[in-house]
C-alpha cells in the first residue's frame, strides 16, 4: 500500500519503511514499540509521548527508482549529483 501511496515500488518503499522503523526503535522504548504493534487502543497514548520529541525531515528531495523510459529519466535525473531524485515542495 505504501509503494502505490507514493509512486515507488514495493521494495523501495520496505526500505524506507524498515529505515524509520529502526530510527523510531532508538527513540523509543521497545516495550512501548511492541505494545503499538500488539494494541491500536494504544495510539492515543503513544501520539502523547511522541509530542514531546521533535522530527525534522527534509524531504525536497528523495531518491527514487530509475524510470524505464528515457524521457522521464530526464525528469528526474541530476547530472550534477549523478542520482535519480523526487523534487517536491
Amino acid at each position: 500500500m505504501l509503494a502505490i501511496n507514493f509512486g515507488v515500488s514495493e521494495s523501495t518503499a520496505n526500505n524506507i519503511f524498515h529505515y524509520w522503523v529502526d530510527i523510531f526503535r532508538k527513540f523509543l522504548p521497545a516495550s512501548l514499540l511492541e505494545q503499538v504493534k500488539k494494541k491500536e487502543s494504544d495510539e492515543f497514548w503513544v501520539k502523547e509521548i511522541l509530542k514531546e520529541l521533535e522530527l525534522i525531515v527534509d524531504s525536497t528531495e528523495q531518491d527514487r527508482e530509475r524510470p524505464v523510459h528515457q524521457e522521464k529519466q530526464k525528469k528526474y535525473y541530476s547530472g550534477k549529483q549523478k542520482v535519480i531524485h523526487l523534487k517536491t515542495k
